[in-house]
């Protein structure tokens, strides 16, 4: 379900070099995005840093708004970097080794909610 772009958005021009500008544009390639996706991306990500009340929020609303091309490009660049998964302990769940050792300072039930979300 993808998400609808805020009607209320305006229009930033950016004068870069162009060294800068095709660099940007080599990584919008690789992440499957054009370049001016990629940039509002990188925009919105940077704007946020050290101070969106909801982290967690803003990461479930970027990947439910990803558009079918970078769902596959993402998956891609997941499957050539995984590491070989590890064999459960004997008598446990991957929700049993999982649970209550997430990184950040989210509870489990909102984990859950954003992972419903996901769904």
């Amino acid at each position: 379900m993808a998400q609808q772009k805020p009607t209320d958005t305006r229009v930033v021009q950016l004068q870069v070099p162009p060294a800068v500008e095709e660099r940007l544009r080599e990584k919008a390639k690789l992440a499957g995005l054009s370049l001016e996706v990629y940039l509002e991306e990188l925009a919105e990500q940077n704007a946020w840093a050290n101070g969106h009340p909801d982290p967690l929020g803003l990461t479930v609303n970027q990947l439910t708004s990803r558009t079918p091309e970078r769902i596959m490009a993402d998956r891609e660049i997941v499957l050539k970097t995984a590491r070989p998964g590890r064999p459960l302990p004997e008598g446990k769940t991957l929700f049993d080794v999982v649970e209550g050792t997430w990184p950040g300072d989210e509870t489990d039930e909102e984990i859950r909610e954003m992972l419903t979300r996901l769904s």
